[in-house]
């Protein structure tokens, strides 16, 4: 239809298409139009003066003038060909680095010398900054890469042939380079050696500190657990044990307040278990008793320390005391407390690579003496310091590592759980150590 209106025609009347073309349009889809024959079309009734001035003025170019048969928009195809020609010799006349326009085009060669596009002042400069930097990178090839060698290892023979691919050494200098790879890698064993040595002297250090630990009849390890990570938190549990693992004090602690439920997810204590235990003060002559003068050792003293300070603090507030914190200062100075938490942490760093988390400021998430059921604290109450035992293949002497007090650097527990669990379980026969 569009075809037959270009040539003022129209489908006659009772004519009927001869075929259908499926042709998709934009906006449209696919769709099947119809195609008339042209000799039977009719013809449409002429256009008026007005009309014919106006298809004359759209299929009129504004560049050239002429009446082209199809609508111009801004110019005609032929002056567009015309146009883009026009461009492209200028283009072929124009410099690509300095945009000079020469009179003739410039010639283009697909060589990695010749010109490109480029004017005769522009591919001199490029060749000549080429050949500079080229020269520099053939006398490399050429000489010794030696340090401050500048002896020639090419011939020209081989250079011509191009079978020189890279710098050659020299026989001094390659000698010289032996030596210097010879001395890193003594410097890096000696390095290396000393670090080892430097990690088992510590190691042993860690090991003695926790023999000694164990050795001490004054040694008593103190644990607690508490009813948050708050600076007001309030003991709910608290276990003493010996260094060989007899139970000092082992009781649960009224704290005169609920429980959280977050505390009691974690330390499995209630209120109903807490309800008839003795309050910190019905306890502190006990503890005093087996805590002052002796060597106290807890993990993570930042918590460990600063809840039994609270709780006297409570205390002798209550009781009326003048100066309840300074009292308190006084009664925890009687005792010296000593902290396992860094000392594991360095043993297990030297021993197997690793550091375990310590924990932040807040109760310790591993179980107190009194705890129900969870991972053991730094020193546990029988802990080893049979050297037979306990065998690392980490250790940096590469002999038998024992957890000496420590406690097994993997995290596994090395005696019973409970303190009650512990007062019940008998030492095995033949045990070396406590």
């Amino acid at each position: 239809m569009t075809q037959l209106k270009e040539q003022r025609l129209k489908p006659a009347e009772g004519q009927q298409p001869v075929a259908l073309l499926r042709k998709y349009r934009r906006g449209h889809g696919w769709g099947h139009f119809p195609l008339y024959d042209p000799a039977d079309a009719a013809e449409m009734r002429p256009l008026s003066a007005k009309q014919q001035a106006a298809m004359t003025a759209q299929r009129t170019c504004p560049e050239c003038g002429q009446v082209r048969g199809y609508v111009v928009h801004r110019m005609c195809q032929e002056c567009a060909d015309r146009e883009q020609q026009q461009r492209l010799e200028l283009q072929r006349r124009t410099c690509m680095w300095c945009r000079r326009v020469s009179p003739t085009p410039h010639p283009v060669s697909a060589s990695l010398k010749g010109r490109r596009g480029e004017c005769v002042p522009c591919w001199l400069h490029r060749v000549i900054r080429r050949q500079l930097e080229e020269e520099p990178l053939v006398v490399w090839r050429r000489t010794c890469p030696g340090r401050d060698c500048h002896k020639v290892t090419a011939t020209d023979e081989e250079v011509a042939a191009g079978t020189w691919r890279g710098p050659r050494w020299c026989s001094p200098c390659a000698e010289r380079d032996e030596q210097e790879r010879a001395e890193r890698e003594r410097e890096r064993r000696e390095a290396e050696e000393r670090a080892v040595e430097a990690r088992r002297r510590e190691v042993e250090a860690l090991e003695g500190w926790a023999r000694d630990i164990l050795a001490d009849p004054d040694t008593a390890i103190l644990d607690m657990e508490t009813t948050g990570l708050h600076d007001e938190a309030r003991i709910v549990d608290l276990g003493v044990t010996g260094a060989a693992g007899d139970v000092l004090v082992d009781t649960l602690i009224n704290p005169g307040e609920p429980i959280p439920p977050d505390a009691t997810d974690m330390h499995k204590i209630t209120d109903a278990e807490v309800a008839t235990a003795p309050s910190f003060g019905a306890v502190l002559d006990k503890l005093a008793a087996v805590l002052h003068g002796r060597r106290c050792v807890i993990y993570n003293r930042a918590f460990d320390v600063a809840r039994p300070r609270y709780e006297l603090t409570v205390h002798y507030r209550q009781t009326g005391h003048e100066g309840p914190e300074g009292a308190a200062d006084s009664w925890l100075g009687k005792a010296r407390f000593e902290d396992a938490m860094v000392p594991y942490s360095d043993f297990c760093l030297q021993v197997v690579g690793i550091r375990p988390l310590p924990p932040a400021a807040g109760p310790d998430p591993d179980a107190a003496v009194g705890g129900r059921g969870r991972q053991p604290r730094g020193i546990p109450g029988r802990a080893r310091i049979d050297r037979g035992r306990g065998q690392h293949p980490g250790h940096p002497s590469g002999g038998h590592v024992a957890a000496a007090g420590l406690g097994d650097p993997h995290g596994h527990r090395t005696g019973p759980r409970h303190p009650r669990r512990r007062a019940r379980a008998k030492a095995p026969a033949g045990t070396d150590g406590p």
